[in-house]
């Protein structure tokens, strides 16, 4: 059997053996004070005490000598209290008395005839009697003190002793889960983060104490340093192989260039080739300039410029196909935070693969707005092509994805450019949704305006 078994094992057992010990005297001292509710209670007593001492006191001063005798000693039958008559005038008469109680009585006099102390158990009361200025006797009176009004209420009522039982056992349990749960609590968070891309995530083994839950979180540390390293690895070959591609590329585009001016630019075949090295160009440097999605949001830009700026970029290429490029937005500045250049990167290739696929002589729509009821931020790219299928519009933000007959001609796209936007505004904590309208195809970006900054 392994540890994290004894430790729940004997964690809920010296919980058991906690409550029924915790039972067991509560009902044997419960039993007590039933035992002891049969006379009268502590704040009987003393209520008692001082209405006997009150009352001797009167009898002392108004009937005789014979008749304080006769009632001196009727009072320690009275209840459960304990009375010490000490006689002056006859001392043959007194009650035997311990020896606290003969200490405390010198303390009565003319000058002081009553008295009350407190003991750590006791409270003692004591009365001297007098007649006409000679003392008589003195009558002290001990009762046990009452008990604290937490100790009584929580002794008389069963329910404040149940709710006890219940905020201890529920304290101790919530103790006993939260050291189980939080370390895979933990875990749990580091395995949404790893799921979500962050490849640096690390989980923290000290919270766990020497046990399999340690060896779990080991082991997950090294799945994800080993998954981190593999995919850096291939992210590095990717760019090494497009670094060696560029060079052949480059030669065959020279030799294509000879071959032209030897045999003129009407050739079919020389076409074709041109076209396909001038393909294979365009998916090296995109492979070449793939965005970093592991970059921290460190930094701020103002959307209405970034936006600005890509239209600009593209309305030469826009005007060389007879399209427009308009940016739409009520706004004049909105600074957010964001993580190097992905943002660019995720509007720029919205805008450029709208232009590809919308037909001459149509507008394609930047439009930018703040969302303040439902706190977010959109930009909406529309532009005015076939669209795609509804079965396909979820695929096409996957990697190498493509549906070039959905856009009606053929397209020089690799389908990277969807899927490099659309985990772009994921690391934003954002969505990105692709739909098809009525004159035409839209994406629609969402992203939450927590990312709203006041300066760059």
């Amino acid at each position: 059997m392994n540890r994290i078994f004894f430790q729940i094992f004997f964690t809920f057992w010296l919980i058991t053996v906690a409550i029924v010990f915790t039972s067991v005297s509560v009902s044997r001292y419960v039993g007590t004070l039933e035992k002891s509710d049969q006379g009268p209670s502590p704040y009987q007593l003393k209520k008692m005490a001082k209405e006997i001492l009150t009352q001797t006191a009167n009898i002392s001063e108004s009937l005789s000598a014979k008749e304080l005798e006769v009632w001196l000693y009727t009072i320690p039958r009275v209840g459960s209290i304990d009375a010490y008559i000490i006689n002056l005038v006859k001392p043959n008469l007194s009650t035997q008395a311990p020896e606290h109680i003969n200490d405390i009585s010198k303390s009565l006099t003319l000058d002081n005839p009553l008295l009350e102390i407190e003991t750590q158990t006791t409270a003692i009361f004591g009365q001297l009697l007098s007649k006409d200025n000679q003392v008589l006797a003195k009558l002290l009176i001990e009762i046990p003190l009452p008990p604290s009004p937490l100790v009584y209420f929580f002794t008389k009522y069963i329910w404040l002793r149940l709710l006890a039982a219940f905020t201890v056992s529920g304290l101790i349990c919530y103790v006993v889960a939260r050291f189980i749960s939080k370390p895979i609590e933990g875990l749990r968070k580091a395995t949404q983060a790893l799921a979500e891309g962050n490849l640096a995530t690390r989980f923290d083994e000290k919270q766990f104490s020497s046990d399999e839950l340690k060896r779990l979180g080991h082991d997950f540390n090294y799945m994800a340093e080993h998954l981190q390293e593999t995919i850096e690895n291939q992210k590095q070959l990717v760019r090494d192989i497009s670094h060696e591609l560029r060079s052949p590329i480059g030669r065959i585009q020279a030799a294509l260039a000879l071959a032209q001016v030897k045999h003129g630019e009407d050739e079919a075949e020389l076409q074709r080739v041109e076209k396909e090295c001038g393909r294979l160009n365009t998916l090296v440097n995109q492979l070449l300039i793939m965005p970093n999605y592991n970059q921290p949001m460190d930094s701020c830009i103002d959307l209405v410029s970034l936006l600005n700026g890509i239209a600009s970029d593209d309305e030469l290429q826009a005007l060389q196909t007879n399209k427009k490029m308009i940016v739409s937005s009520p706004l004049q500045e909105l600074l957010v935070t964001t993580s190097g250049n992905l943002l660019w990167h995720a509007i720029d290739n919205l805008t450029q693969n709208a232009l590809k696929h919308t037909p001459e002589n149509t507008t394609v729509t930047l439009s930018l707005k703040h969302d303040k009821p439902n706190k977010v931020i959109q930009v909406i790219v529309t532009d005015e092509g076939k669209g795609v299928p509804e079965a396909d519009l979820k695929k096409i933000f996957q990697p190498f994805y493509r549906i070039d007959q959905a856009r009606g001609h053929e397209s020089d796209s690799h389908g990277l450019g969807l899927s490099i936007a659309y985990r772009a505004i994921k690391h934003h904590q954002g969505t990105i949704i692709a739909k098809n309208i009525d004159k035409g195809f839209q994406v629609a970006i969402t992203l939450p305006d927590s990312l709203i900054t006041s300066s760059i």
